[in-house]
């Protein structure tokens, strides 16, 4: 038989509570004279005694009579005592707030380096890795994003050495090896990936890149750019190939003989960037066929048959900003749309009203950056809506409650650098996500570990590797998603 337990009856008198002396408390837990307690993480404010100050606390002796005072015990002095375990443990998490059981040592250099600029009168509220309080406390990615240094007093500050520069160096050093410590990037194989593609025409993965294969060349292209191959391909031969897949109406179809849309002039007009040749376009004619898609309430297009979508509004003012003929739309219009389509949770949808996707987000964030007109953005609250997109893998994903997937690296990420917000979440684990999706036989990335391989996520994760400094790999910007050496030739002629 099952015994049945009762639960303790309640007492439903006024309730008057126990003294200190009589107050059992938990065991991370001490008391200080009056009465009040607080965890054992604060012992700096208890002073040397710590516990044995609520032994003689409301005994009836004055604080200044015998406070601290205890029976020495066997083999001990009288009149000092040696500091037990948990003290010397609470002194070391008084000098080093980070510490704990597990100790990382990033903490503790980003705690020297913080606790110098401090000292020099540099604040670093602006770089903290914790959202601004909200409608809700966003919870952080783990315990040590809220973790912050104790500023030292005013009247400690020492004078400046070069101990804070070798402190600067060992921290971005240890960065940099944090990396080497678990997977690498397999950048010779992700190369011979690529070019295998190309050649291997009749392999399904080939065949059903046909309609879209100006796009495929583009994601392969850039992906070789990125790694500092891109010399690995004839360059003669690609451009010959781009020209093929133009329309009468200016406009590129996805390969040769396929109608015209402007998700493909964009990729078009993208690798013709990557080898310098954007010469070799009638830009006039291109341009026209983009301008000719902007619809009277300041949207685009994508195509003669009129489907609209934020998507399009982005590559529309990318192709001219690139071809260098952004005057020829109405960008109030354009930028007054994108604006529309803003949601209350901070992003952006394809439409006004629609959901909220982190691809959408990228669209309308590039645009705008585009245009100059970052200011109609809500810069937290999208940065919000955009770091929680992060789950406990470390990778991202597009909506809530839906799996991570290597290619939000980039929807994500490029977003999160354009607000300013990068540092939100927690790139080492970002970086280990990506890694971990990699073909480490035959190369490639997938879009998440152990699955199958393709060139739109092999691009998306190299992409979104160089966004985060990977070492190796060329900068990227992340409005135009061209190499940043490609954007300034374009735009600087250098």
């Amino acid at each position: 038989m099952n015994a049945r337990v009762s639960s303790p009856k309640r007492n439903n008198s006024t309730h008057t509570p126990p003294s200190p002396q009589k107050l059992r408390l938990p065991k991370n837990f001490v008391r200080r004279r009056n009465g009040v307690v607080f965890p054992k993480r604060q012992r700096e404010v208890v002073g040397r005694w710590g516990e044995e100050r609520s032994s003689v606390a409301g005994e009836g002796r004055s604080s200044s009579e015998g406070e601290g005072r205890r029976l020495p015990k066997k083999g001990e002095e009288r009149g000092r005592r040696s500091p037990g375990r948990r003290e010397v443990v609470g002194r070391r998490q008084d000098l080093f707030p980070s510490f704990s059981s597990e100790i990382c040592f990033r903490d503790l250099f980003t705690t020297s380096v913080a606790a110098h600029r401090t000292y020099q009168g540099g604040s670093d509220a602006a770089h903290s890795r914790t959202p601004p309080t909200l409608t809700s406390s966003p919870p952080p990615a783990d315990d040590r994003s809220t973790r912050q240094s104790t500023p030292p007093l005013a009247d400690d500050r020492p004078t400046p050495t070069v101990v804070p520069l070798i402190l600067d160096i060992m921290f971005w050093k240890l960065s940099w090896y944090s990396y080497r410590m678990g997977e690498e990037l397999e950048a010779e194989k992700h190369v011979n990936y690529i070019l295998s593609v190309e050649k291997k025409k009749n392999d399904f993965e080939s065949v059903v890149m046909e309609h879209i294969r100006i796009n495929g060349a583009y994601w392969g292209l850039t992906t070789l750019d990125l790694l500092g191959k891109i010399g690995a391909v004839d360059s003669k031969d690609v451009v010959s190939w781009v020209l093929e897949c133009q329309h009468e109406s200016g406009g590129f179809g996805g390969n040769i003989g396929h109608d015209p849309h402007i998700l493909y002039t964009l990729s078009a007009v993208q690798i013709l960037a990557l080898f310098d040749k954007i010469n070799v376009l009638d830009i006039d004619k291109v341009s026209n066929y983009i301008v000719g898609l902007q619809n009277e309430d300041g949207s685009f297009s994508g195509d003669v048959w009129g489907e609209v979508d934020t998507r399009f509004s982005y590559i529309a003012i990318c192709s001219l900003a690139l071809l260098h003929r952004l005057d020829k739309i109405n960008v109030e219009k354009a930028v007054k749309y994108v604006v529309s389509c803003k949601n209350l949770d901070g992003g952006f949808g394809c439409t006004p009203g629609a959901e909220s996707h982190a691809g959408q987000i990228f669209c309308c964030v590039a645009a705008l950056a585009i245009t100059g007109s970052l200011h109609q953005i809500d810069k937290d609250l999208l940065g919000w809506w955009l770091c929680e997109r992060q789950d406990k893998s470390g990778g991202l994903n597009g909506r809530p409650e839906k799996l991570p997937d290597v290619c939000y690296s980039w929807w994500v990420l490029s977003s999160l650098i354009m607000i300013d917000r990068v540092h939100w979440i927690d790139k080492e684990k970002l970086v280990k996500y990506i890694l971990d999706c990699q073909d480490k036989e035959k190369g490639g990335i997938s879009d998440r570990p152990n699955d199958a391989v393709d060139v739109f996520h092999t691009y998306f994760g190299v992409a979104g590797l160089s966004l985060l400094e990977y070492p190796g790999l060329k900068a990227i910007d992340p409005a135009y998603a061209l190499p940043v050496d490609v954007v300034n030739r374009i735009f600087f002629g250098r």
